[in-house]
């Protein structure tokens, strides 16, 4: 198909009614999402004595943790940069999100509580899918990190954030395994 036939075909689909009103109930529900979010970590932030001007560092932690990083001075390009990366601001919070490590206690804690929960739920799915029979990777600096393989097919629990994991080992190790599992 040409892009033309493409676009086309994109927005026809866009107009179906099951599939707009598919759409807007993801996206309300990941505006709840971060809502519910906010409001918990709000909450808990004022109740510890901080004011309501330490709360953006925590927005943004919450902007990050559900995939809605910021592109700066870019945001005006947001349509454009989504054209040539994939979701850049997506991308922006997956590259940004080890930022809210250095921001004040309390955003430091619930980055971390975050960050192990969602490794947490990786590694006992990981372990049940094991148990279960699939094959799976626990070695980090793996290409086949974090996915479960049953036969010629591979299941990514990771959600996209595996490559930087991946970097992270790779580099706090300074070694690598190939797909082969030679070091």
């Amino acid at each position: 198909l040409f892009d033309t036939e493409k676009s086309y075909i994109g927005r026809f689909l866009a107009d179906l009614p099951v599939l707009k009103q598919t759409a807007r109930s993801y996206s309300l529900g990941l505006a709840k999402l971060r809502a519910d979010m906010y409001e918990d970590f709000r909450a808990g932030m004022l109740a510890d004595g901080y004011t309501v001007e330490d709360l953006k560092p925590m927005a943004d932690l919450v902007n990050r943790l559900t995939g809605r990083g910021s592109l700066g001075k870019l945001e005006g390009y947001g349509p454009l940069l989504n054209q040539i990366f994939y979701s850049a601001r997506l991308q922006s919070a997956r590259i940004t999100l080890p930022l809210s490590l250095f921001e004040n206690p309390y955003v430091r804690r619930l980055a971390v509580e975050n960050i192990v929960r969602v490794g947490g739920t990786i590694a006992t799915t990981l372990y049940l899918a094991h148990l279960a029979g699939a094959d799976v990777e626990i070695d980090p600096r793996s290409a086949n990190w974090g996915k479960i393989i049953i036969g010629p097919t591979k299941i990514d629990l990771t959600g996209g954030w595996g490559p930087l994991i991946r970097l992270a080992a790779r580099l706090s190790t300074m070694s690598q395994k190939d797909a082969l599992d030679e070091m």
